[in-house]
């Protein structure tokens, strides 16, 4: 993986699947913090699944400054890049965050993408 993720190369998917081995073995923040920057940079290189770990990591804080507000754009690109747990994850914090509309868009994305708790939360918002 950590060949085809240098900048010469620019493999996003390199990028994501040597953030998840990072993150899995990570033996130190040094290298939790690293798994984050390339997540970033897969999802940088138009990597969806690189977006979505991406905006996990910025929705939990575990190893980056927590933005939930960051962690729904991250989402939401993850989402139309076709990953569509990532439509629901995103609708999950936009509405934690009080952000309605676009929680509904998101659950919306996700149940016609396919992922059936995005139709129960959608189902759940309707009165």
């Amino acid at each position: 993986f950590g060949a085809s993720c240098t900048d010469e190369l620019g493999d996003a998917e390199g990028c994501v699947g040597l953030g998840s081995l990072l993150l899995a073995t990570a033996a130190n923040k040094k290298d939790s913090k690293q798994a984050v920057d390339l997540f970033k940079k897969g999802c940088d290189l138009a990597d969806p699944y690189g977006c979505m770990y991406y905006a996990y990591e910025l929705s939990s804080g575990a190893n980056v400054s927590k933005n939930q507000s960051d962690a729904v754009t991250y989402y939401e690109t993850a989402c139309l890049g076709g990953v569509a747990a990532a439509c629901t994850h995103g609708g999950l914090v936009a509405r934690s965050i009080n952000n309605a509309f676009k929680a509904q868009r998101l659950f919306r994305l996700g149940c016609d993408r396919g992922d059936a708790e995005g139709c129960r939360e959608l189902a759940a918002q309707q009165p």
